[in-house]
Formats: C-alpha cells, structure tokens, sequence
C-alpha cells in the first residue's frame, strides 16, 4: 500500500460486508422515530445509498439507527432479558419469523441474520460501497456506524495511518485498478468485494 509493494491484506485486520439482518425493514429506523424506551438499544448505521451522499473525507454520520439485541461483544441478548426491546420485536414477531436465517433453525427469532463482529466493527475503520460506478472510501473515525450489507469496512492493523491509506484507495491509481479488476454488476457497475479489495 502506497506504494509499498503490499497488499491490501497485508495491511488490514479484516475486510468484510456490513451487517445482514434479514429484516432491515424492522431493525433500521430514523433516530428521531425511536421511541424513547429504546434508545439505549440503537446504534448509527449507513447504507451503501446514504455513504455515497457524503463527500469523500466528510464525517461519516446517518440519521438511521439499527435497534440492536446483541452486547457489545456481540453475543445475543437472552430473550428473558430484552425487557422493553423484547415488546417492542414481538410486534414484528411473525415478519421475522418468515426469515430464512429463523426458517432453517439457525437464529432465534429476533436475531439478525448473522451474528455482528461487534469488537471488530466498533472502531475507527474505513467504509465503502459493495456495489458503485466510482469507487470512494470514507473513515469513520468515530468508530460507532454499524454498516450495513450494502457497505463494505476495512480495519487497518495496527501502525497502519488510516488517514494515509484512505488518500491512497481515494487515489486514481487505485481507481484504475479496481476498474480493471473487479467483477461487474448490472449495468456495469463495479462490485467491491472482500476477495478482490
């Protein structure tokens, strides 16, 4: 990485999607709708839509919230626990229950569809699209978005700037490469992905 002769991956934790929840419809809201029984239960998130609203080295912020039912190192909550979340889901009780993820056996019923890497994500880290015409990076710096699936985040290892490799992915050069590297989606629009980035 500039100009280094590493990858990407010898510089980097992790590069993975945001979280899936298999219900967005249900666990993504507007900070301001949440009703204030449940706002110790949110944390800020950002679709691959909203990111690309943001100018490149803007702060990353959202309005949108995901109410959450995991801990901080995120294991699920128990359900005797949920206290004023738990009536709050089990209105949604039957929506999430059609879900694949709850079908198969796989996640309680107010789960998300995979369980987030919450040590990992909660930190200063790098953010992009899955799925854009023109590849941009932003930092959130302030650690707490929880992205979504549409949102792709890198943690640089540590010693890493963050600064500096985010001016180095926002680089034409690596605008180039990606150009000429990465699959294709419908009308041509470049895919991110873990294995390529």
């Amino acid at each position: 990485v500039y100009e280094t002769g590493k990858t990407l991956s010898e510089v980097c934790e992790r590069i993975s999607p945001g979280i899936a929840t298999g219900a967005d419809n249900v666990f993504v809201m507007d900070a301001e709708e949440v009703p204030s029984q449940l706002k110790s239960w949110m944390y800020p998130t950002i679709s691959g839509k909203e990111l690309e609203q943001l100018d490149v080295g803007a702060a990353v912020q959202s309005n949108s919230v995901f109410l959450c039912p995991y801990r901080e190192d995120g294991t699920l909550i128990p359900e005797d626990d949920l206290g004023e979340f738990g009536t709050w889901a089990e209105i949604h009780e039957t929506r999430l229950k059609n879900r694949s993820c709850y079908q198969k056996g796989k996640r309680k019923w107010y789960a998300w569809h995979e369980n987030p890497p919450m040590e990992d994500i909660l930190q200063e880290k790098i953010l992009f699209r899955d799925i854009t015409d023109e590849p941009k990076f932003w930092i959130d710096r302030e650690g707490t978005i929880l992205p979504r699936h549409s949102v792709y985040y890198l943690i640089p290892k540590e010693g890493i700037d963050i600064e500096e490799l985010a001016h180095y992915l926002n680089s034409s050069k690596v605008a180039k490469w990606l150009q000429l590297n990465c699959q294709r989606a419908r009308d041509g629009y470049l895919r991110l992905q873990s294995t390529v980035m």
